[in-house]
């Protein structure tokens, strides 16, 4: 017995472009740009999660 074959003819007119895909390059302006944004949000998460926090530290020391 002969396994039967499940997969589509090839279609010879669609072009085959795993082999010319280029991977996604960020210019240097771009990057600087995204990184600096990133950097700016995280210190503004460091700095709002330090404040709560040393609200949260006032809030149990006066209740004591």
């Amino acid at each position: 017995m002969e396994p039967n074959s499940t997969q589509a003819p090839i279609d010879s007119t669609t072009p085959d472009n795993s082999q010319n895909t280029a991977p996604v390059k960020l210019n240097s302006a771009r990057l600087v740009t995204f990184m600096f944004v990133l950097i700016i949000l995280l210190l503004g998460t460091s700095a709002f999660l330090f404040y709560q926090n040393s609200q949260l530290k006032n809030q149990i020391a006066g209740t004591q």
